[in-house]
C-alpha cells in the first residue's frame, strides 16, 4: 500500500511539474483544461501542490 501511495504522490508531482512547464512555454491554461476536460481551478490546486511540495 505505501509503494502505491508514494507512485501516486511521484505521479501528482510529475504532472504538477509539466503544467507548470506548459504555462511556462504559453500554453493557456484554458486549452489545457479544455484539453484534459477538467477546470482551470483544479489544475492551479495541482500546480500550486506540486510547487509547495518541492520548495
Amino acid at each position: 500500500m505505501e509503494e502505491a501511495e508514494a507512485e501516486a504522490l511521484r505521479a501528482r508531482l510529475e504532472f504538477g511539474r509539466a503544467l507548470g512547464e506548459a504555462r511556462e512555454n504559453g500554453v493557456l491554461q484554458d486549452r489545457v483544461a479544455k484539453d484534459l476536460d477538467t477546470n482551470r481551478e483544479l489544475l492551479r490546486r495541482i500546480q500550486r501542490r506540486c510547487e509547495a511540495t518541492l520548495k
